[in-house]
């Protein structure tokens, strides 16, 4: 079997890490909202493949994540977590609007005749995990704190943009430009892997204590941290939307292989948008 590898911009024989097996990744939705019919196309994108291996033989362990706390409206380090976007708009707990748009994304799933993932992990099941992860990234010297976070610095990783193939001035992150203004961040770039209750979010909904201080992470450490804890530090695929290559997939990658010291992804697969009226199927 040949798979097109963002990574490479090839088209490569897939070789998995152990014979017989294959290790995969998909980055689920946040659920704050319900999800659109774009979302779901990229769910059937990755049944044909968990469908595909199987049909080959292939003993296929596949996780599909919640986003339950972190990611913010802008994709980057500005705006509003989008669950509390959901507790405004309904009066519900984060909990709450959690169960609500799992339950019918679950449905949605399962009426496309989908097969569900062996796992389906929640953000804020993994907080541990996560806070392991930037303790690892901090005493390696990859991340710093800050009165408002602890950021990834960009400038120690070497090729940092190696999937998204830009140049870092033209990255499309976003970060630092937006609502949270930090002036002790080194790089336009750097990400954040935890925010403190401070500053824009000092009436953040959801915290938990840490080493560093109360507070929740960011986005992009959610699924490194699952990831690892359930398929390991090394992924045979990695699959998600289109908009992830520039930011949430270059930051994965960035923290996965400075934090485990080994390469974080073999094939990265990328879905396009759902195209209507030429335009992007969005909420």
């Amino acid at each position: 079997m040949q798979i097109h590898n963002t990574l490479t911009r090839k088209k490569e024989e897939f070789t998995p890490i152990t014979p017989g097996k294959v290790l995969f990744y998909h980055c689920g939705p946040t659920v704050y909202w319900t999800q659109h019919i774009g979302n779901l196309r990229a769910v059937a994108c990755a049944d044909f493949i968990v469908r595909t291996l199987r049909y080959l033989g292939y003993v296929v362990s596949h996780v599909r994540n919640y986003t339950d706390v972190g990611h913010l409206t802008s994709d980057a380090d500005s705006g509003e977590d989008k669950m509390e976007k959901g507790v405004k708009r309904e009066g519900l707990s984060p909990k709450e609007i959690a169960d609500k748009y799992i339950g019918i994304y679950e449905k949605d799933i399962d009426q496309l005749n989908t097969i569900r993932p062996s796992f389906s992990p929640r953000a804020t099941e993994y907080i541990q995990e996560m806070q392991r992860m930037i303790g690892v990234l901090l005493k390696k010297d990859f991340a710093y704190k800050t009165e408002l976070a602890i950021y990834f610095d960009v400038s120690k990783f070497k090729d940092y943009t190696k999937l998204s193939h830009q140049k870092l001035d033209e990255e499309l992150s976003g970060a630092g430009k937006g609502d949270v203004i930090d002036s002790e961040k080194k790089n336009t770039a750097d990400f954040a892997l935890w925010f403190f209750k401070k500053g824009a979010h000092t009436n953040a909904l959801q915290t938990w204590q840490s080493p560093w201080g109360e507070g929740f992470p960011g986005w992009h450490i959610e699924c490194s941290a699952m990831s690892k804890a359930l398929l390991g530090p090394t992924l045979d695929l990695h699959m998600g939307g289109v908009e992830h290559i520039p930011v949430h997939h270059t930051n994965e990658i960035a923290q996965s292989e400075a934090a485990n010291g080994v390469k974080f992804v073999n094939y990265w697969v990328h879905n396009e948008h759902l195209i209507v009226d030429d335009s992007k199927m969005a909420k």
